[in-house]
């Protein structure tokens, strides 16, 4: 979808005339069924007149195509210009332009990470423009048809040619920021990757001669704007190249290998999407929008490690190695950081490329009506994490899980009800349920029975949940149960044995966990490895939490044990040990279990509100703190794959947990 376009010479009258805002305002109401944001009225009266002005010369022709705020299908992006035209070579160009208003910024350690003005704070963390304008270009590359060097369609027997597809050369263009000083800000050497791939353009008649001089290297000749024209009418799908990459990624990896009921959920997601596959044609698919989309809702249940991940990741590389439009959603950066990463451990693909097959949980919201039923499957996992509206302050949108059960022909929702972890976790059985109804979608139900993490120890998990008295078990003790717990006294025991752990080798790899009841006072230090965040045994015993610019990877990366993990970094994925340190939020008084919120630290979002809520309705506030904090010790101490070792400073609660057990600890 496309709100404004016109050629070089139309635009620049538009704009001249103060005409532009005014149409693209109509447009947009139009299209979207709703007024721009006086944000977007502003940009567009503030940016586009420095387009205007870069373009107003003799190297841009003056038929190249212009278009403005054209939204990508498959993620329901915006790209704020494209201009398009012929090279020197008569080849296919389009120039994607990512405009801001900044005058200031200030460089961050963070991959493709800058500070600048957003969100109404001086200056926020955010993707770099040229980032930005880098992976719009890597999402049209990879999964729009016009813009990939695709096979063409040729007797099955003969040998497929390539066809080349439409260039695509990315820019960002900070028409208020001044060139002065921006080695060490928005053009510093840490942004170097992204630089080369999307340069960045500043203020003044230098920059802008600059960013003529880039025009004219891939625009040449006009196209009236037929090759914008053949991009919003390219076919929204992996390219082949991204496809077989990511099945390569898969095959012969034990860790993704499905078993049993894993492989029975595989083949049935599979028939439906095979069945309920995109139709080619576009009039068809508008007509299908008005009158609702036939969509089928999965809803997989499993506990810790019963391979809901694993599943997911598989469907997500079979999807897209059959050319159908998926993508794995989790509301926790942690998971679709980590898998990403496991996916693209060959290097075949650049990182980015891989990253767009993953998304966080708001985006949907956004999606208009013309693109519902864009992606052919949509694979929800930690569906328990998803909130009720999207956005920083949670007021966008409806419902997160009716928008996605919209975007896509079947959507799949892998998700564990005692998982929820968080004060605004919305995600259940029930809740998807009763969405999927209001969508008119049909529901259908599996379960992931058999245990794979913890030793493959069902007897375990029941343990755990009547130990933590989250429900009922025959459970009594560990006696006859093969998974390695242990109780130690002190911090500092707890530490040598994952250190013992971790020197057996590979399989051996151990990590340090705790309870968010301790400040994160080294996020933003410039050496947080030197500022202990939890400080036990007297102060013997000082540890960091995991550093922030690598918290998503935090448990893939820390092999070294020298910082602590919390939930935040650590659903969803596991290790072969865990060392958890229970906080003063978890304790246990005459055989009861005592949880207190208020002992967390201020900084833990999972019970933001929690406080005021107490001073209304004390008890139901004590007990959505009470189910929060139970849930999260039992996702802690379920992330071993071989062993979970836990340490209190509380001697009550060290002495009942091995009360509990029934059997001596391993040494």
């Amino acid at each position: 979808m496309i709100i404004y376009r016109s050629d070089k010479k139309g635009f620049i009258e538009d704009t001249r005339s103060c005409a532009i805002v005014e149409k693209l305002m109509t447009n947009f109401r139009a299209a979207e069924g709703r007024h721009a944001s006086p944000g977007e009225e502003r940009a567009w009266q503030s940016s586009l007149q420095y387009v205007a002005n870069a373009v107003d010369c003799e190297s841009v022709p003056s038929d190249a195509g212009v278009a403005i705020e054209y939204q990508i299908p498959s993620c329901a992006k915006r790209v704020d210009v494209l201009l398009s035209g012929f090279d020197a070579e008569n080849r296919p160009n389009l120039v994607v332009i990512e405009l801001k208003q900044w005058s200031e910024t200030a460089a961050t350690d963070e991959d493709g990470i800058l500070a600048a003005p957003r969100y109404g704070a001086a200056l926020a963390r955010g993707p770099h423009p040229s980032y930005q304008a880098w992976s719009y270009a890597e999402l049209l590359r990879g999964f729009n048809t016009a813009c990939a060097v695709e096979p063409a369609e040729t007797h099955a027997a003969s040998r497929a040619p390539q066809h080349a597809g439409i260039a695509i050369a990315p820019c960002a263009y900070l028409h208020n920021h001044s060139a002065k000083g921006a080695e060490q800000t928005v053009r510093d050497p840490r942004y170097e990757t992204y630089l080369k791939a999307a340069p960045v353009f500043l203020a003044g008649p230098k920059e802008q001669k600059k960013l003529r001089e880039f025009l004219s290297r891939f625009i040449t000749t006009g196209d009236a704007g037929q090759i914008i024209e053949r991009v919003e009418m390219g076919e929204i799908r992996p390219s082949k190249a991204l496809a077989d990459a990511v099945s390569s990624m898969l095959r012969g990896n034990r860790e993704f290998v499905l078993v049993d009921e894993q492989k029975t959920v595989y083949e049935h997601v599979l028939s439906l999407v095979k069945h309920k596959a995109k139709p080619k044609n576009a009039d068809l698919e508008v007509r299908e929008a008005a009158a609702g989309i036939d969509r089928q809702v999965v809803i997989v249940r499993g506990g810790p490690g019963t391979g809901k991940s694993v599943v997911a990741v598989n469907l997500l590389a079979a999807l897209t190695e059959k050319r159908i439009l998926t993508c794995y959603v989790s509301k926790n950066a942690a998971p679709r950081t980590v898998y990403a990463a496991k996916l693209a451990g060959t290097k075949t693909l650049k990182k980015t490329v891989i990253s767009n097959l993953f998304k966080g949980s708001d985006w949907a919201w956004d999606v208009p009506p013309e693109a519902y039923g864009a992606f052919g499957c949509l694979l929800v996992d930690e569906a328990h994490r998803l909130r009720e509206k999207s956005g920083i302050f949670g007021n966008k949108g409806e419902n997160q899980i009716r928008e996605l059960i919209r975007a896509a022909r079947v959507s799949v929702f892998f998700i564990d009800d005692e998982q929820r972890i968080h004060v605004k976790d919305f995600g259940s059985v029930a809740a998807i349920r009763e969405a999927a109804a209001l969508e008119g979608a049909a529901v259908e139900e599996f379960e992931l029975p058999s245990q794979f993490r913890c030793s493959g120890s069902d007897g375990y998990l029941a343990w755990l949940d009547r130990v933590l008295g989250i429900r009922e078990t025959a459970n009594r003790t560990l006696e006859g149960v093969h998974y390695d717990f242990r109780v130690y006294d002190s911090a500092a025991s707890l530490y040598v044995a994952l250190q013992t752990e971790n020197a057996r080798g590979a399989g051996h790899e151990a990590r340090l966990l705790a309870g968010y009841c301790w400040p994160w006072i080294s996020k933003n230090a410039d050496d947080p490895a030197s500022i202990p965040d939890i400080v036990l045994d007297g102060g013997s015993f000082a540890i960091p939490w995991n550093f922030n610019k690598s918290s998503s990877l935090w448990l893939l990366n820390d092999t070294t044990l020298s910082q602590a993990g919390c939930i935040h970094t650590s659903q969803g994925l596991e290790v072969a040990y865990v060392g958890v340190i229970i906080g003063p939020d978890f304790l246990v008084r005459n055989g009861e279990i005592v949880t207190d919120f208020r002992k967390r630290a201020k900084d833990d979002k999972s019970i933001w509100g929690l406080k005021g809520e107490a001073k209304k309705d004390p008890a139901a506030a004590k007990a959505t703190g009470d189910r929060i904090i139970r849930d999260t010790y039992r996702v802690l101490m379920t992330r071993g794959l071989k062993g979970c070792f836990i340490y209190s400073e509380d001697e009550e609660t060290r002495d009942w947990f091995r009360s509990q057990m029934g059997r001596r600890q391993n040494t």
